[in-house]
């Protein structure tokens, strides 16, 4: 009988020099899928603790030594050849090449893979660099429009140092502007915040999904929100945190903040012109606010526009005055509709 003979992806496709980044001075001969590099290995060891690591690794005979010829290379699994070439490419560059005012916008996608590398491999220095690329680079609207999903998502995932935690929330609000047009780009933000463990950003992804269904604004309602794509750990969060915002908003609309008597600005009688002036003007910014805002998960804009519709009414009445002038009633009533602590409770605990 004869063997079976199954092709291995090197037998499909030939393991190949790349063409300008094997360099016959080199010391390391690294495969990255089908394309060997010959580089030098300080040129990683000097910005990666990984790869000096991997160097230092005790080795027997130089001839049996992973890295030192094309038939014995140091395999990198998990990475593209593409990735690879475009980091090996700025650190081979000028340093003059390299400033932030010298990549240009149509370099951004060897940046994304940069940042990518530099983020498995701990080299931070370039990490750092690609922090500052991003950011000189992507507000401009013709370069946002550039980054594609999957460089959005990687931006965000890398940028889990103190000095890119901005440019994560602004990259969150430029997947969640994606998703809002494209909704099949939701299970990957979701699937990356919770990674992350990244509450803030979770919440506005749950709070775009449930808006989605224009039944949200009755308390109770039975209509399930669409569950198809999204990962099971995130939908009793969504159920809970709905059901939250549902309840407190309804609390609140049947029982506004109370209005005090302020003997010193009016008397007893025209204080209840002020109380009626109060319930009727209450009534009407929770009106306008949800015809404006009519899903409950815009709670926080929703309760800004009351805000803003009560203060409006200041100099009806003096006592009216008083009390909504400061602010202070509405603010604390939108402070404590903050979204995210309603798809996560904050639990006190006791003693």
């Amino acid at each position: 009988m004869q063997a079976c003979h199954f092709d291995t992806p090197q037998d499909i496709f030939p393991v190949e020099r790349d063409p300008t980044l094997y360099y016959a001075s080199g010391d390391c001969v690294i495969r990255v899928q089908q394309t060997l590099f010959k580089i030098h290995r300080f040129q990683l060891t000097n910005n990666s603790p990984v790869f000096d690591a991997l160097f230092s690794l005790p080795v027997g005979e130089i001839s049996l030594v992973e890295g030192s010829s094309d038939e014995l290379p140091i395999v990198l699994d998990g990475d593209t050849a593409s990735d690879f070439s475009s980091l090996l490419k700025f650190i081979y560059a000028p340093v003059i090449s390299t400033q932030i005012r010298a990549i240009s916008a149509s370099e951004l996608p060897h940046v994304v893979a940069v940042a990518r590398l530099a983020h498995k491999y701990d080299m931070e220095p370039w990490q750092t660099w690609a922090f500052l690329v991003f950011a000189s680079h992507y507000r401009t609207p013709a370069v946002s429009k550039q980054l594609s999903s999957s460089d959005i998502a990687t931006i965000y995932k890398v940028c889990d140092r103190p000095q890119g935690l901005t440019l994560r929330n602004e990259m969150a609000d430029l997947w969640l502007r994606r998703i809002e047009s494209d909704p099949a780009l939701l299970s990957a933000a979701l699937d990356a915040a919770e990674s992350e463990s990244d509450e803030r950003f979770l919440t506005r992804l749950y709070a775009l999904h449930l808006a989605r269904t224009d039944t949200l604004s009755t308390l109770g309602s039975p209509t399930p929100f669409p569950t198809e794509g999204i990962p099971a750990v995130h939908l009793p969060r969504m159920l809970t945190g709905y059901w939250s915002l549902s309840t407190s908003y309804a609390q609140l609309r049947a029982s506004p903040p109370h209005f005090p008597p302020y003997l010193a600005y009016c008397s007893i009688g025209e204080h209840e012109k002020c109380l009626r002036t109060w319930k009727s003007s209450w009534e009407e910014a929770l009106t306008s606010a949800e015809c404006e805002h009519p899903s409950v998960c815009a709670m926080d804009a929703r309760l800004e526009r009351v805000k803003r519709a009560l203060a409006d009414g200041v100099q009806r009445w003096t006592c009216y005055d008083a009390f909504i002038g400061n602010g202070e009633p509405v603010q604390k009533i939108v402070d404590d509709f903050k979204l995210q602590n309603h798809f996560f409770p904050v639990t006190v605990e006791a003693g």
